[in-house]
């Protein structure tokens, strides 16, 4: 990672935890849901979700690709990686991962 990759670790580590704490409002949920629909995601899918942060829209995308299916959700912040580790245990077609979206590289 670089200095501004650093930086900005660092910022989400600080606020990982609040964030988590807070979930999607009902119109908030209503936007997304439709955003993911508008996507067309579907069962089976495998999807990439850069910058997961505490992994608020990572159960619906998984609930979407059902077990089936495959999710790398990926954050710059170890702290960010551990609250969405904890939201999506329930999922085991969900793997999180610590690492910059610029850093990234695909392996089947």
């Amino acid at each position: 990672m670089d200095a501004k990759q650093r930086e900005k670790s660092r910022f989400f580590d600080r606020v990982a935890r609040e964030w988590a704490t807070h979930g999607y409002s009902i119109d908030e949920l209503r936007r997304v849901t439709r955003l993911i629909r508008r996507s067309k995601i579907q069962r089976g899918m495998r999807i990439l979700e850069p910058g997961c942060g505490p992994g608020l829209i990572t159960p619906l995308i998984a609930q979407c690709v059902g077990p089936g299916g495959y999710i790398l959700a990926l954050d710059i912040s170890p702290a960010m990686v551990e609250q969405c580790e904890k939201r999506t245990s329930d999922f085991p077609q969900v793997r999180v991962e610590h690492g910059a979206i610029e850093d990234f590289t695909a392996h089947e």
